[in-house]
């Protein structure tokens, strides 16, 4: 879209997301940082099949695996300054096909979510350590791939106080939240916010019964009325914004 122009001419641009961790009504603002950075990380492990009950004659990838599942929480937990939110999750493990066989593959895939630049570097970096050092010990071929995701949503200062002084106007001061932590999920409207000022907020959209589900869950459902309050909140920011910069 970008590369397409779609931002051409645009001065500031504006963005939202429902959230179920807020009640219907609630706007939550963060300034700054807002997401982290999504990559993506996948590891082929290769070792030497082989039967069940002569482990010693083959290189077992289940083991391996379990080992780099492990060890790469360390690497949250030991070797990264704890001040600096970071994750490393592995979503999908893949071995073996039998249950009396040694399995000779594996393959892990998963996400690294981080804030800030170096660390993102760091935890790459140690990663590729833990696995070469794990094929050493285990005699086995590892081989990891990285694929860069999103960066992190940044909201500037200036629009960030736009959104804010809108959503206390719209839906009052104790309904407009101060988000205090950035959060580790990701959204591509970041590549926006890197062209040009903006600000990125959350409309609680909780329904009862549904409040703690992911949106990532079968199980995800919200209170539709946060349409009306988003299609509201969105119109009365742009107007407001339009206003402000005619008269600076």
């Amino acid at each position: 879209m970008i590369e397409q122009g779609a931002l051409d001419g645009v001065n500031i641009i504006f963005g939202s997301h429902i959230e179920s961790h807020y009640q219907v009504g609630e706007i939550g603002i963060k300034t700054g940082v807002h997401t982290s950075y999504t990559d993506y990380f996948e590891i082929r492990v290769t070792g030497k099949g082989g039967h069940a009950a002569r482990p010693h004659e083959a290189v077992d990838a289940v083991i391996i695996s379990s080992q780099l599942v492990t060890n790469l929480q360390t690497i949250i937990s030991r070797e990264i300054d704890p001040v600096y939110p970071a994750v490393i999750t592995i979503g999908y493990l893949r071995s073996g096909s039998v249950y009396n066989a040694i399995a000779d593959k594996a393959v892990l895939k998963g996400t690294i979510r981080t804030t800030d630049e170096l660390v993102r570097a760091q935890i790459s970096d140690k990663i590729r350590r833990t696995a070469s050092s794990l094929a050493v010990l285990n005699d086995a071929e590892i081989k990891v791939i990285f694929k860069p995701g999103y960066p992190p949503v940044i909201n500037e200062e200036t629009t960030t106080k736009f959104a804010i002084s809108v959503a206390e106007k719209l839906v009052g001061r104790e309904k407009t939240i101060a988000i205090p932590f950035p959060s580790l999920g990701g959204e591509d409207f970041s590549y926006f916010l890197q062209q040009i000022p903006g600000c990125f907020v959350r409309f609680g959209a909780a329904k009862e019964g549904h409040e703690m589900m992911s949106s990532h869950s079968p199980k995800f459902d919200f209170d539709e009325e946060v349409l009306r309050i988003g299609a509201a909140y969105m119109s009365q920011l742009t107007r407001y914004t339009l206003k402000k910069l005619r008269k600076d």
